[in-house]
């Protein structure tokens, strides 16, 4: 039944009551305000107040319950309008941010912080204010929090985004609550400390930095890994690598994340590894430090083929069984560039020319043929790194200059020979 001023008289007696707990301080959610106060507060008489509310616990749950129902979804509704826009990600993103920002610093919003700061403070121990606390974790938080997750979802499935693993949607609400709300009760109390745009940046910064493109996968693990050692982080020891700390599971698993580097390395993390070849992402990263390593470990799966190759005619003849044994690293390196290129890159950085010769002995395929041909004189160790650098150069840079290269190599080979 609405009162004389056309008004629910709970409400009005509600809205006094927090009125009186605005003024009194925060030491407990009714602290220093009885039910006479209130009473007094709207110029009726205490049973009237009474006769609404049996007591202080009953008046303390429903002013909590006000907090619940007088527009807190409000910054909710004005940034699903604008997740719903037809934009870029990033403005997207930007536009939901600036129009929960300036709803949380709303007139009403600050009055509805204010009175939600008063209500944590409730929490020592009063039954009407850990019975408020416990409403507001399971109401208002959880609930707030899974209406963002799900637009959180819809936006990232229709602009191909996914989270940085194991972030989720209702963490990530979560976490940009948390963060615009502190800066909401800092700017509060002093205006100047919180530049206008400073919630607004840190949100995109921070859905920048836990999105990826829909089709990669990138851990926390892997983050960390780039933090503690660069993006072109030296190799590991093995620690930490698990299983693949053996030359054979290393080789297997680069081996089974080959088809990421199809297109090259750009792009691909060792988040993406891990999850091709079935390992976790902290054996990868500590085995492999950077996805490049990968890449280059993954072509030690032609290197049977380009033996088996040289041994066809070798037997009869070392220089046929060599031009075979070449020209099929070629045609390997031509149908694979983004992992032969990368295992060249890694030979002429040389950080990890020990590991990678374990994990990749083409070193060694190509000096048992060579050596079959050209004996005494020559460190054939040396002369089969220069052939395979060789071979492996000029096959990536063109048709033409592949044949070129073989033609090359059997020439330096053979002249001493011949001569």
């Amino acid at each position: 039944m609405a009162s004389r001023q056309g008004r629910d008289p709970r409400k009005r007696i509600v809205d006094a009551a927090w009125d009186a707990v605005g003024e009194a301080g925060v030491e407990q959610l009714l602290g220093g305000v009885s039910l006479r106060d209130v009473a007094k507060r709207l110029g009726v008489s205490p049973s009237t107040v009474t006769y609404h509310f049996s007591g202080p616990a009953e008046l303390g749950r429903a002013m909590a319950e006000a907090l619940f129902v007088d527009g807190w979804q409000l910054p909710h509704d004005r940034a699903a309008e604008v997740f719903a826009e037809d934009a870029p990600f990033g403005e997207v993103v930007r536009a939901a941010a600036q129009a929960n920002w300036e709803e949380l610093t709303a007139g009403w919003s600050q009055v509805h912080e204010r009175r939600l700061m008063r209500l944590f403070a409730a929490t020592g121990g009063h039954p009407a204010g850990l019975e408020a606390a416990t409403r507001l974790a399971d109401g208002y938080f959880q609930v707030a929090a899974e209406l963002n997750a799900v637009l959180l979802d819809e936006v990232l499935a229709r602009h191909g985004r996914r989270w940085v693993e194991p972030f989720t949607s209702t963490e990530a609400a979560r976490l940009a609550g948390g963060l615009l709300e502190r800066l909401l009760q800092q700017w509060m109390v002093d205006p100047d400390a919180v530049r206008p745009d400073l919630g607004v940046d840190a949100v995109v910064a921070m859905v920048s930095g836990l999105t990826v493109s829909a089709d990669r996968h990138l851990g926390v693990e892997e983050l960390q890994a780039f933090l503690d050692s660069g993006p072109e982080g030296d190799p590991g020891d093995g620690h930490g690598a698990g299983e693949l700390a053996a030359a054979d599971a290393a080789r297997a698993a680069a081996a089974s994340a080959a088809a990421l580097f199809a297109g090259g390395v750009a792009g691909v993390t060792l988040t993406d590894v891990a999850h091709a070849c079935g390992r976790p992402v902290a054996e990868v990263t500590a085995r492999f430090a950077t996805p490049g390593r990968v890449a280059a470990v993954a072509f030690a799966r032609h290197l049977d083929a380009v033996e088996e190759a040289g041994g066809r005619r070798g037997a009869e003849d070392p220089v046929l069984g060599l031009v075979d044994l070449l020209c099929e690293l070629v045609r390997r390196t031509r149908d694979d560039p983004g992992c032969a290129r990368a295992l060249l890159r890694e030979r002429v950085d040389g950080r990890a020319a020990e590991d990678l010769r374990t994990l990749v002995p083409i070193d060694d395929v190509v000096r048992r043929a060579v050596s079959r041909v050209v004996s005494g004189g020559s460190d054939p160790e040396l002369m089969a790194a220069l052939v395979v650098d060789h071979v492996l150069d000029h096959s990536l840079r063109s048709p033409v200059a592949a044949p070129a290269a073989v033609a090359s190599v059997g020439l330096w080979l053979l002249g001493p020979t011949a001569g």
